[in-house]
């Protein structure tokens, strides 16, 4: 059936190109355009269940969009699922959409909530995933929005089966601060831990100007490296490779020391003499090479120079008692020398 309007092409055409049986029974709808190009085509194929939205171009028609019936040839509601086929280039289908199974897109940018994607998936609002309700965030396992707690800034939370927030991404405003004193570490980029969606207890750790911290609600920073590669625990200047301020407990430290006073025992090292020893004592009132209680208070200690230090005054040490040692013995010989000359 052609349905035309005046002379030349019909704007219409409507025929089938089957054989009549339920087997085998196309249907197509053509529409024609200004110099009878085929604009659209409809085609509905019966035995398959398959309708399909065609254009017209040199060489014979191509598919555009197809709706079809997936699943088995079975009736009833359980039997089948729609499909729905978008067709690009080379008539590769780019987006399908499946009543059951897999959906996807495969080719371009997809955008929601914007008419120019500029990537493979562009969101201009909210996404959520549902799964959990929960009074501050809504239901969701994920969340992406635009804002955590009046925030201006983007937050992904990540919410557990109790509804609380587990971990949020901000940028450019990590962390929000409650208090002011916190100040300088706005507008910088970190993660924000918490254990729910509001400012109640949280954990930050991020880089903030030339540094990387980690900080505790109400209880302050606790960890920092600094662009020179400094590390403080407790500290925010920390003025050595590692500086803690507070106590250490470990099993073991391993400290490397050089060099090592065994040149005491060697034949020439001069030994200082005890009345050497006590005269520097009397002027300093302290052990020579040992730093004074003022020093050690200002500057603290070397672990591995004071160990070195410490062995080389028991060195020292030893070195004396072993010369009284022997004085002590020449003295006794020469005393029993005596005690027998007397006796005879």
């Amino acid at each position: 059936m052609k349905i035309n309007k005046g002379s030349g092409y019909a704007p219409l055409q409507l025929y089938s190109e089957g054989d009549g049986t339920h087997n085998n029974s196309p249907v197509k709808i053509f529409t024609y355009g200004s110099g009878g190009s085929q604009d659209l085509i409809f085609r509905i194929q019966n035995w398959s269940g398959n309708y399909f939205f065609k254009y017209g171009a040199t060489g014979g028609d191509y598919n555009a969009v197809k709706i079809s019936r997936g699943g088995g040839g079975g009736n009833g509601p359980s039997s089948g699922y729609g499909i729905f086929d978008v067709y690009g280039e080379n008539q590769d289908i780019n987006l399908r959409f499946r009543g059951k199974g897999s959906s996807y897109f495969n080719a371009g940018n997809l955008g929601v909530g914007t008419n120019a994607p500029s990537h493979k998936l562009d969101v201009h609002g909210e996404i959520r995933w549902g799964g959990v309700n929960n009074s501050n965030w809504g239901d969701g396992l994920l969340t992406m929005n635009s804002g955590w707690n009046g925030g201006d800034y983007p937050t992904l939370g990540s919410l557990g089966a109790d509804g609380r927030s587990l971990i949020m991404l901000h940028n450019p405003h990590i962390p929000y601060r409650t208090d002011n004193s916190a100040s300088g570490y706005s507008g910088k980029a970190g993660i924000r831990m918490a254990t729910d969606a509001s400012t109640s207890s949280w954990w930050d750790m991020g880089l903030a100007g030339d540094f990387f911290y980690i900080y505790r609600k109400n209880s302050g920073e606790f960890f920092r490296i600094t662009s020179s590669g400094k590390v403080g625990i407790g500290t925010t200047s920390p003025s050595e490779e590692l500086e803690v301020n507070g106590t250490i407990r470990s099993k073991e430290v391993k400290v490397e020391a050089s060099p090592w006073p065994d040149y005491v025992f060697n034949t020439d090292y001069q030994l200082p003499s005890l009345a050497e020893t006590r005269a520097f004592i009397d002027a300093n009132h302290h052990l020579p090479e040992v730093p004074s209680a003022a020093d050690v208070e200002a500057k603290g200690i070397a672990l591995g120079e004071m160990n070195a230090i410490l062995l080389k005054k028991i060195e020292e040490l030893t070195l004396h008692v072993i010369n009284q040692n022997l004085q002590m013995e020449e003295q006794q010989q020469r005393l029993e020398k005596l005690e027998k000359l007397l006796a005879n």
